[in-house]
């Protein structure tokens, strides 16, 4: 059976063999256009209607392929990879270089058209796109002798139409002079066709140009998700699955309607992965409605500044932004459930705390969690609430509630340097709270002393590399050697191929800024 004529499975093995003939080297002619959806070759495509879309760069000669194969061979696994994968892909019937990539061109992409539901299960309707070179040699290729891709004998606006009717889903496929269309169906073959030949297409579309301005030039891969659409297909989807009988507790009625509200505030979502001389990274963006979206709360304006209370020699950093009004609709959502809303109230009458007037004013606010080597670790919750000093009372209730409630077996007292806040023993942990001015520390194994020590040489190093802005409105940060470290010295064996594969990696960095109606994340994996 050729192994490129089966849907998906086809794409993603295209896209594999894509892989190895960068890794041997091969190159398509210069000039090509460098990443994926630049030149939107499978979003014109696309239908205008298309609710999910996949964009898969197959220029061997661009600027992202070469970046993201010289980062691939800085580990010692990388080459037994490239043997596997040569070796799942080849057979007696095909041979990339000789039946593939002749005609291959710069583009393979394939969209999710809609989704059905019927009584055997979801029926998806998607079409592939896969541009060409050559027509006749793809033809050739594709309908070799072992393949079960059959020509139908029809012709459709200039591409010859095959069928394979091998499984119990017959896929739909077609030939024209620079592509290769590939469909769940004649009817969204026929659709891609139209679209190909000037019909309105994903890459007309304003929402589309809109999600994807602001992804980085150069890619491996990019995506597009219409929110619209997505809520729509939840809105009959999520009733339907819950209706199935299901090990557990049934979803309250009036979670599944505001996770549908929720989706509904969604305009649409993008990303893109793609490699740098520093690492990889990874991009998105996510559009939503501030109309719709205003009442689940929009995220806070301003930026991380915590991280600067971090120690220097931190393991991990979280710490971001936290709305009250995001806070107060997610604990509504919550409380929908009957059982959660009596737990909640038996908390709020154990601890003598407000989950609405004590702890949310408390987490709201600017938030920063860290981890660090202690005896054996450390970590505190950092807090910039809006009102320090009412903090700073409500952190006293809990502790003379956990006083109480433990019998006598847990004390707090004064913090050792005199400042506001207080230490206890819990177990083999000391628990301490403080506050320095507008911030408040929640401390495990710190001894209570005041945080600080800010970014590192090595996170510094890592920030430069990522290109992170100086305004961040969340923040997470991993140093991956330190990590490995820890692990060891803590009993943990690596082997010694794993430790050396582990070796190439600097630090894990990932940030977020939010501006109104659009959101932008960013992730980047650091490779020295």
């Amino acid at each position: 059976m050729h192994p490129v004529n089966r849907t998906l499975p086809a794409l993603v093995a295209v896209t594999a063999a894509i892989v190895l003939a960068a890794c041997g080297g091969t190159t398509t002619p210069k000039g090509a256009v460098s990443a994926a959806g630049t030149d939107g070759l499978a979003a014109a495509s696309m239908p205008a209607s298309t609710l999910a879309f996949i964009d898969a760069n197959a220029d061997l000669s661009s600027p992202a392929w070469q970046t993201a194969l010289a980062q691939a061979t800085k580990f010692p696994g990388f080459a037994s990879i490239e043997q596997s994968l040569r070796a799942s892909l080849s057979s007696d019937d095909v041979d990339f270089a000789r039946d593939i990539q002749p005609w291959l061109g710069k583009e393979i992409g394939v969209g999710l058209l809609s989704v059905g539901i019927a009584d055997s299960g979801p029926k998806p309707r998607w079409v592939g796109f896969v541009a060409i070179t050559d027509a006749a040699k793809a033809e050739t290729a594709l309908t070799a002798e072992a393949s079960d891709l059959k020509a139908s004998g029809t012709e459709y606006k200039g591409f010859r139409e095959f069928l394979d009717s091998s499984e119990d889903e017959p896929v739909h496929a077609a030939i024209g002079p620079d592509a290769l269309l590939i469909a769940s169906d004649s009817a969204s073959l026929h659709l891609a066709i139209d679209t190909h030949e000037g019909a309105p297409s994903l890459a007309d579309s304003p929402l589309y140009a809109e999600a994807m301005a602001d992804l980085p030039a150069d890619n491996l891969l990019v995506g597009f998700a219409d929110g619209a659409k997505v809520a729509q297909l939840a809105g009959v989807a999520l009733p339907f699955a819950a209706a199935e009988p299901v090990d557990g507790p049934a979803v309250p009625e009036a979670q599944l309607e505001q996770a549908i509200r929720q989706l509904e505030a969604l305009r649409a979502v993008s990303f893109s992965l793609g490699a740098t001389d520093g690492g990889v990274r990874l991009s998105s963006t996510t559009l939503v409605d501030e109309a719709k979206a205003a009442e689940f709360g929009l995220p806070e304006a301003g930026s991380v500044t915590l991280d600067d209370l971090a120690p220097a020699d931190a393991l991990a950093f979280a710490g971001g932004r936290v709305g009250e009004q995001a806070l107060r609709a997610a604990i509504a959502q919550i409380e929908n459930d009957a059982e959660v809303k009596e737990g909640v109230a038996q908390i709020e009458s154990t601890f003598g705390l407000s989950l609405a007037n004590d702890v949310i004013p408390l987490l709201a606010g600017e938030v920063g969690l860290y981890v660090a080597e202690g005896a054996p670790v450390k970590g505190g919750l950092l807090l910039r609430p809006r009102d320090a000093a009412a903090a700073a009372q409500t952190l006293t209730k809990v502790t003379a509630a956990v006083a109480t409630t433990s019998g006598g077996a847990v004390t707090f007292g004064p913090l050792p340097d005199g400042a506001e806040g207080q230490l206890g023993q819990i177990e083999a942990f000391d628990v301490s709270w403080r506050r320095d001015g507008d911030v408040i520390a929640i401390g495990v194994g710190t001894a209570g002393a005041a945080p600080g020590g800010g970014a590192g040489e090595r996170m510094l190093d890592l920030r430069r590399a990522a290109g992170t802005p100086d305004e961040m409105s969340s923040l997470v940060h991993l140093d991956i050697p330190r990590l490995v470290a820890f692990a060891e010295r803590s009993g943990a064996e690596i082997e010694e191929d794993v430790a050396a594969n582990l070796a190439p990696f600097g630090g894990f960095i990932a940030w977020g800024s939010s501006d109104g109606g659009r959101s932008t994340m960013n992730a980047f994996l650091q490779i020295r």
